[in-house]
């Protein structure tokens, strides 16, 4: 064996450049370290834990009804809503502004009350010490937490402590808010100053407390409520929506929840009726002018028999009377429908879809035409529906447009035919009701007189019946008109705080100031140097080591 050979072997190292044997005791040896390292980052997870607002995740299940053409028969299939389309529109319908601000409409939310706490301040919900009324005709301070204290059931101060305030006016604009000093003021009575106007109500009857609260303009609530709602689909290919939202207060989370799947229920249901209330708006408009007519002839008739004498008909103008009261009626029900298809035409050159009456509400049973206007209030309804949340240019707008279009023509072109049968109609009548008006002019005047006022107020009669039987039809329908979508689960809170997690945050602290002396051992074992124990140059040498040669550090004189 050569020498460099033995060299080699006796200055051989093992694979590991240390011993983790010899971590173990020096790791002990710190122990305090390690303790004060735990107890410190404990007390920075409890700190932060205890100083910030917890907030919580509330839930909703909202069941959305796929959305199906009256008659999809006479539908394009070109235009046809693509699977999920509509859904995603029902998603960005419900998290619009306009829906939020509809909602909030309906709920003191412009008032937010805290009470203190040990570290921080928290909101609290309904069961509050004292209620604020706002005059938002006046300027008011917003965005900035005001001080309310009290010694006894009567007076109260104001504090302003924070450091920035905004200044909000009547007609929307913002402004920097200068509080003023405080003071002094009176419960349930009006405070009015350049920079707000409020009523502050005591309505805990304590003799001594403090609250605080914050006044919100309706835009900041707006923005908060409909960027903070969360809209998902509960399983894939369903149309349940799962609606959630992180608030700090579970009761004010769960209302606002609540409150919006029902006011979303509720324009859908005006949607629903408004189409009912044309019906009955058009027909209150005819029914107006019959009424007086019927009126004025009932009144003639019977004038007329008593100066006359005359009560009855004989059986020869009978037959006249009953041919010609028939015609009468038809052709009064035809020229009903003929001011429907010119009103319809017009609606239709000036695009205005939103005075539209369907057909069939008006006893104009032709399934061909009532299917292609259901379908264009539809179209109707959803674009007016997007477009409070998309603009013009938008694909979904622009599909919509196209929809409308082609639906208007379609039903122009189907007018124009069953106008022209039903003017056809209307000249058949005339002249049969004039073929038979001839036949009794030669009865006695006297009767012929009569046969004249007694159609006229017949008619007038039958129309009338037929018009109000209709108005009828349509309220019932309105009246049993119910959203196709419903609630499915009101909204609750989904297990505890979301943020801050106290259990994570303290088992991150403790696994943090553990972990930190013990990897700063290892990595000073790993980056050593030096030699610091006979052990480990015996383990590199495998010979024992007989003696040691003490270095001296301090310079002395021999």
């Amino acid at each position: 064996m050569s020498f460099d050979q033995e060299e080699s072997d006796f200055f051989q190292e093992d694979d590991s450049s240390f011993d983790l044997k010899t971590l173990f005791p020096k790791i002990l040896k710190i122990w305090p370290i390690i303790l004060g390292t735990v107890a410190l980052f404990l007390g920075a997870a409890y700190y932060y834990t205890s100083t910030t607002v917890p907030t919580y995740l509330v839930s909703s299940k909202f069941f959305i009804k796929e959305q199906e053409s009256a008659l999809s028969l006479f539908e394009n299939p070109a235009l046809g809503n693509q699977q999920g389309i509509g859904i995603t529109n029902e998603i960005i319908i419900l998290k619009s502004r306009p829906i939020a601000e509809a909602t909030l409409i309906q709920l003191d939310f412009d008032v937010e009350y805290y009470e203190k706490g040990r570290f921080i301040k928290r909101e609290v919900f309904r069961k509050t010490p004292i209620v604020v009324e706002v005059d938002w005709g006046f300027p008011q301070l917003v965005n900035g937490l005001v001080e309310v204290k009290w010694e006894n059931a009567n007076e109260y101060s104001l504090v302003f402590n924070d450091e920035h305030y905004s200044q909000y006016f009547p007609d929307g604009s913002f402004g920097v808010g200068v509080p003023n000093q405080g003071g002094t003021y009176q419960f349930n009575e009006w405070i009015e100053t350049p920079q707000f106007k409020v009523k502050i109500n005591n309505t805990s009857n304590q003799d001594a407390g403090e609250a605080y609260y914050i006044v919100r303009d309706n835009n900041y609530l707006i923005n908060k409520y409909s960027g903070g709602l969360i809209v998902d689909l509960e399983e894939k290919n369903s149309t349940i929506l799962n609606l959630s939202m992180a608030v700090p207060n579970v009761d004010k989370g769960q209302t606002y929840l609540n409150a919006l799947m029902e006011t979303y229920l509720e324009l859908e249901l005006q949607e629903k009726n408004e189409i009912a209330n044309r019906t009955i708006n058009f027909i209150d408009k005819q029914v107006a002018g019959v009424a007086d007519s019927l009126s004025q002839f009932e009144n003639k008739l019977q004038a007329f028999r008593s100066s006359n004498k005359i009560y009855n008909l004989n059986n020869e103008s009978s037959t006249v009377y009953g041919r010609l009261t028939e015609i009468e009626s038809e052709l009064a029900n035809a020229n009903l429908k003929s001011r429907y298809y010119q009103s319809l035409k017009d609606y239709l050159v000036r695009e205005n879809y939103n005075e539209i009456v369907v057909p069939s509400g008006l006893g104009i049973e032709d399934p061909y035409l009532n299917g292609l206007i259901e379908n264009l209030l539809s179209v109707q309804v959803e674009r007016s529906r997007l477009m409070a949340t998309q603009t013009e240019l938008s694909p979904a707008v622009r599909e919509a447009n196209k929809k409308l279009d082609d639906l208007n023509k379609s039903i122009r072109e189907i007018l124009d035919n069953v106008d022209l049968n039903n003017k056809m109609t209307i000249q058949d009548l005339e002249q049969r009701k004039n073929e038979i008006e001839s036949s009794f002019r030669n009865l006695p005047q006297a009767e012929q007189n009569l046969i004249a006022l007694q159609r006229q107020a017949d008619l007038s009669e039958s129309i009338y019946n037929f018009l109000s039987e209709k108005r009828a039809e349509s309220a019932i329908t309105k009246a049993s008109n119910r959203p196709n979508n419903k609630i499915i689960e009101f909204a609750k809170v989904i297990g505890g705080p979301i943020t801050p997690k106290p259990q994570r945050n303290y088992l991150f602290a403790f696994f943090c100031g553990l972990m930190l002396p013990i990897l700063f051992v290892f990595g000073r074992e790993l980056f050593r140097v030096r030699i610091e124990d006979i052990s480990y140059l015996e383990k590199r040498l495998k010979i024992p080591v007989i003696a040691t040669i003490l270095k001296i550090r301090k310079k002395t004189t021999w």
